[in-house]
């Protein structure tokens, strides 16, 4: 590169101001709080295990760069904030792979009510070889409808259009599944989040999880193929000219 070029790093910065939450998940946690670093402005940081060490994910080199491995016991609360009571448009993604496909359910990232777990629930989760996604009032469920590999990366992201519009869900940047949303849907509950279980510390993940970001907006399928081959893939999206001079 240019060495005279200035730095144009900003920690805080990501792609625009419609992120609520960008998790890259690079840190080594010991149950301190605010280990786990939010990207966005709104440093909505998380904590892992709630501050139970032994029950904190360990860092893991990864596709990607780091990421967080979670054991099946392990956790990371996000803090309380408004900016995570889910809008009537809203986009969330993350990158995953299991080690192994649990019996019961295995949840990736969760945000919704902390009692009433049927009413007002927005997650994913990995059980008996298929990705979900359950959003809002109480079992809208969505599966990919092939089988899913251990051991394997897979970039997934649901997305709620607001009323009028459609649930969605995709896979690996291409859609998988959409339905009309129901006439009683609502969002912007008392909330509480968590990676790699549910908001209640159950139904743990077991696996590797590496990136998470929640949107305050309904992110566009180009925008969605575009984020997934970014990262699995970036020479197939940008090419690279030759050095500018000074």
């Amino acid at each position: 590169g240019n060495p005279l070029a200035p730095n144009g790093e900003s920690e805080n910065a990501v792609w625009d101001s419609d992120f609520w939450a960008v998790y890259h998940l690079a840190e080594e946690g010991d149950g301190t709080s605010n280990e786990f670093k939010d990207s966005t402005s709104n440093r909505i940081h998380g904590r892992g295990g709630s501050g139970d060490s032994d029950k904190t994910p360990e860092r893991v080199l990864c596709d990607f760069g780091y990421g967080q491995i979670f054991d099946g016991n392990d956790f990371i609360e996000l803090a309380l904030s408004d900016e995570l009571k889910m809008s009537p448009t809203y986009t969330v993604s993350a990158w995953f792979k299991t080690t192994e496909a649990p019996g019961e359910r295995g949840t990736i990232l969760h945000t919704g009510r902390s009692t009433d777990l049927q009413t007002a629930n927005h997650y994913f989760w990995y059980q008996n070889d298929n990705a979900n996604f359950w959003a809002a009032t109480g079992g809208w469920i969505y599966r990919t409808n092939k089988a899913m590999s251990t051991d394997t990366w897979y970039y997934m992201t649901g997305k709620h259009e607001g009323a009028g519009g459609d649930i969605k869900m995709y896979l690996n940047g291409s859609l998988v599944d959409s339905e009309p949303i129901p006439s009683n849907a609502y969002t912007g509950w008392t909330h509480k989040s968590n990676l790699g279980s549910d908001n209640m510390t159950r139904y743990f993940f077991d696996g590797t999880i590496c990136e998470a970001r929640f949107s305050a907006t309904e992110r566009s399928d180009a925008w969605i193929k575009f984020e997934y081959e970014n990262m699995a893939d970036p020479t197939s999206v940008m090419s690279w000219g030759e050095e500018q001079g000074t």
